[in-house]
């Protein structure tokens, strides 16, 4: 999310659609038009949803520092869902979890969605949760070792 903006609540109640109250933290963090505020990030359940598809934007009210509201215009963004099966932890690509895995986590260790070089380092966030963190290490290192590694206690 931008800085100085937070989700309130969302609905995932109806498969497909997502809604979503945000706001701004303040007048210093107001919302400009053709702002990025929410990045959106998803999988697809099975191979037969890996395609290319479209995210869509039917409604979107705008409050104002008056109490006024402004519907915003409808939009949307096409978007390729890739597949990319494999093993989970298999980071370099190469059929097997293994020291080689490790190391590529390691050396982005610390990185985030707004590093950089985040669309290389990106392969390293093995849990999706867009930062190359501890647990990102322990889950590849448990799957080296045998061990599930799926979850992991905070």
């Amino acid at each position: 999310m931008k800085e100085g903006i937070s989700l309130v609540d969302s609905q995932t109640d109806t498969p497909g659609v997502l809604q979503f109250i945000v706001i701004s933290e303040g007048p210093e963090h107001a919302v400009n038009r053709n702002e990025r505020i929410l990045e959106l990030s998803y999988q697809a359940l099975s191979e037969a949803d890996a395609s290319s598809n479209a995210v869509t934007v039917t409604k979107a009210t705008v409050g104002h520092a008056d109490g006024t509201e402004t519907d915003a215009a409808a939009s949307s963004v096409s978007i390729e869902i890739k597949d990319v099966a494999g093993i989970p932890g298999d980071v370099n690509q190469d059929g097997k979890v293994s020291i080689g895995d490790l190391a590529i986590v390691a050396v982005h260790y610390g990185k985030d969605k707004d590093s950089a070089d985040w669309e290389t380092a990106q392969a390293a966030d093995v849990d999706g949760n867009m930062m190359i963190d501890i647990r990102d290490l322990v889950l590849v290192a448990n799957r080296i070792i045998g061990k599930d590694g799926k979850q992991i206690e905070s």
